[in-house]
């Protein structure tokens, strides 16, 4: 894949300032399964804590938690 303006390298990502911001949240999410997530009891009053949080930051951290999600979805296979 080749980058705007920056020839074939990718650009380069601030990664311990989008942790600083939003990384605060990636621990408290269980890892995907091979297979998907599997639902257990009290998931969804968990992921209604987990979301009511991520929505109190201000813009910019909701970008940094996007890309951290981003970065440990491909780490764990990425999604199907």
């Amino acid at each position: 894949m080749r980058w705007p303006g920056k020839g074939r390298r990718e650009p380069g990502l601030d990664w311990p300032g989008h942790e600083r911001l939003a990384g605060h949240l990636i621990p408290e999410l269980r890892p995907l399964g091979r297979h998907g997530e599997v639902h257990r009891p009290g998931d969804g009053e968990i992921r209604a804590a987990w979301v009511q949080r991520a929505r109190q930051l201000p813009p910019a951290a909701l970008a940094s938690l996007l890309l951290l999600l981003i970065r440990k979805a491909a780490a764990e296979g990425g999604w199907s």
